[in-house]
């Protein structure tokens, strides 16, 4: 079983959607024209599109697949284990894309990749070297070749205070809004992610500004 992410007391918190999010493709974190084999998201969509090719990209880290159904799949568990992970381009603090993660990423047992993915914690950065393997019920199932740490990351801070300043900021509290927003940008933020919250931050301070 995946190990839960936060307690659930402050889940709730996370079940709040933002109204009004100003999004540009390239703060989702894939910029325009990039090849959308680096968004895993993008593979998600499409994965037919890349089967047998190999893919780079970065990933959130959720944890190891413990109880993972192979079905018909080359995935067995004497050979591989199991993680899922959201793509660099999720925003982790709305609930609609936390509860969305992929689920079919793998690394073969006693790889360099395993051990790297092994000792993730969650919501960890990785940029992965994957071969999309197989399509099975409408997701890829990616073998992970190879797997770097990153620094920056999306951490429980951010994603508890950004979520609690989208539901202020969807209630009309704006002043409260802010403050969340404020508390939301953390150092050692992916840039993509700190320039959202800053844009989010900057159209609610906006319409503050507007009420006084």
């Amino acid at each position: 079983m995946t190990r839960p992410l936060l307690n659930p007391r402050l889940a709730p918190l996370l079940g709040l959607t933002a109204v009004l999010c100003v999004v540009g493709f390239a703060a989702r974190g894939l910029a325009v024209g990039e090849d959308p084999r680096s968004d895993l998201s993008a593979l998600r969509e499409q994965p037919g599109e890349w089967l047998g090719e190999q893919v780079r990209f970065v990933i959130q880290f959720d944890g190891e697949q413990v109880d993972f159904n192979p079905w018909l799949t080359r995935f067995g568990p004497a050979d591989y284990r199991c993680f899922g992970a959201w793509a660099d381009s999720q925003r982790l603090w709305l609930r609609a894309e936390l509860d969305h993660p992929a689920r079919t990423l793998f690394t073969r047992r006693g790889s360099a990749a395993e051990g790297v993915l092994a000792a993730g914690r969650p919501f960890d950065r990785f940029e992965v070297l994957a071969n999309l393997r197989e399509v099975f019920l409408g997701e890829p199932w990616l073998e992970i070749l190879a797997a770097a740490p990153l620094t920056a990351r999306v951490g429980e801070t951010t994603i508890l205070a950004a979520g609690r300043a989208e539901w202020l900021f969807s209630e009309g509290q704006v002043d409260q809004a802010i403050e969340a927003f404020e508390a939301a940008l953390v150092d050692g933020l992916p840039e993509h992610v700190a320039a959202e919250l800053r844009s989010r931050l900057a159209v609610t301070r906006s319409l503050a500004d507007g009420r006084r």
